[in-house]
């Protein structure tokens, strides 16, 4: 099989590469991309998620002119976390 006009071997030996890469990459029009094997922890945050979820949920409820912005998200999360601090002390 011909890549380019060069014969599979030529370009494994110009390149440096593995054949199997070569065969991967020539199975693909486009590359796969990066795929993780397992969501990456969030210590920090992963137990807040819930709660800014059922926020937001309730925020999409209130009428147009009354909905929060992104400095009161802010705000009220700051706030939360120094009380979530204190008691945690």
């Amino acid at each position: 099989m011909l890549v380019e006009g060069k014969s599979k071997r030529e370009v494994i030996k110009e390149t440096g590469i593995h054949w199997k890469t070569l065969e991967r990459v020539l199975g693909n029009s486009q590359p796969p991309g990066y795929q993780m094997k397992e969501p990456r922890p969030k210590p920090i945050i992963g137990r807040y998620l819930e709660k800014i979820a059922n926020i937001l949920e309730a925020n999409r409820e209130l009428p147009k002119k009354q909905r929060h912005t992104a400095k009161k998200y802010l705000r009220d999360f700051v706030t939360n976390l120094r009380i979530l601090a204190v008691t945690l002390r």
